[in-house]
C-alpha cells in the first residue's frame, strides 16, 4: 500500500483555489455532528474517515480530483496522523488512490463495478437488518427511529446533501444496534463504494422520494423487531439499487 506522506507542491495552491474551502470546512463539521461519531467514542481517525468519505460520496471532491494532504487536514480540522490513517482506510476500501508524489486521487465512477458491489452488499445488509431487529439493546432503537423519520421527510425536499448526511447517520445507528463488530468494517466499506454512485444519480425528486421510502420501511421493520420483514425490505432496497445499475450498464 502506498504511504500517505503527501508533499506540498506548487500545484496545491491552485487546487485549493478551485475549491470553496470555507464551505468544505462547514460541511465537514456538519458530517461530524450529524453522524454523532465523536460522542460515540470513535477515534479521531474514524471521525476523519467518516468526514472524508462523506465529502467524497457527496461529490464535493469530484471524480478525478487530485488532492493534497495539507488541504484535507485543513478541511477536516484534525491532526495529520488521524487524517493519514483515515486515508489509508479509504484506500483499503477502494474509495481513494494514494500516490506519494501526486497525492490523493478520487477514482472515476465505474457503473459495472456497482453490480459486483451490490452482490456483496446484499447479504451484509440483510445480516445487519436481522441482527439489529433481534437486538435486545433498545436504547439504540430510539435514535434510529428519529433519524429514519428525518430521512423520510427530507426525501421530498430534494436536498441531496442532507439526505446523504442523514443516510450515513442512520447506517451508523443500524450497525450499532446490530452489535457485531466484525460486520461493521465490511458493511461500511461496500456502503462507501455505493454511495458516491447513487448520489450522482439523485437527479430527480421522484428518485429521492422512492429511495428514502425504501430506507424508511427497512428501518421501521428493524425498530419494530420484525426480522423477516426487515430482511424483505432490505432485499427490496438492494433490488432497487441493482435495477438502476443494470439500466445504466446497458446504456
Amino acid at each position: 500500500m502506498a504511504r500517505a506522506t503527501l508533499r506540498h507542491s506548487a500545484t496545491s495552491d491552485r487546487r485549493r483555489a478551485l475549491l470553496d474551502v470555507d464551505e468544505l470546512r462547514r460541511k465537514a463539521k456538519s458530517y461530524m455532528v450529524l453522524s454523532r461519531l465523536p460522542g460515540e467514542g470513535g477515534s479521531q481517525a474514524e471521525v476523519a474517515y467518516q468526514v472524508l468519505e462523506s465529502l467524497i460520496a457527496s461529490m464535493d471532491f469530484p471524480p478525478g480530483s487530485v488532492l493534497n494532504l495539507d488541504l484535507l487536514q485543513d478541511i477536516v480540522g484534525l491532526g495529520r496522523t488521524p487524517v493519514r490513517e483515515a486515508l489509508k482506510l479509504l484506500e483499503a476500501d477502494g474509495v481513494v488512490t494514494l500516490r506519494q508524489r501526486t497525492g490523493v486521487t478520487i477514482p472515476q465512477i465505474d457503473v459495472d463495478r456497482q453490480l459486483q458491489i451490490l452482490q456483496v452488499r446484499r447479504p451484509l445488509e440483510q445480516l445487519a437488518s436481522r441482527l439489529a431487529a433481534a437486538s435486545t439493546d433498545r436504547e439504540e432503537a430510539e435514535p434510529l427511529s428519529v433519524l429514519a423519520d428525518e430521512l423520510l421527510a427530507v426525501g421530498s425536499s430534494r436536498d441531496a446533501q442532507r439526505m446523504m448526511r442523514l443516510g450515513t447517520a442512520t447506517y451508523h445507528r443500524l450497525i450499532a444496534l446490530a452489535g457485531n463488530e466484525y460486520l461493521r468494517r465490511p458493511l461500511l466499506s461496500v456502503y462507501s463504494l455505493s454511495r458516491r454512485y447513487y448520489f450522482s444519480r439523485l437527479n430527480s425528486g421522484e428518485m429521492m422520494v422512492e429511495t428514502t421510502q425504501l430506507h424508511h420501511r427497512r428501518f421501521r421493520a428493524v425498530i419494530e423487531r420484525d426480522e423477516a420483514r426487515a430482511a424483505e425490505e432490505t432485499d427490496r432496497l438492494i433490488d432497487y439499487f441493482m435495477n438502476i445499475a443494470r439500466i445504466d450498464s446497458r446504456d
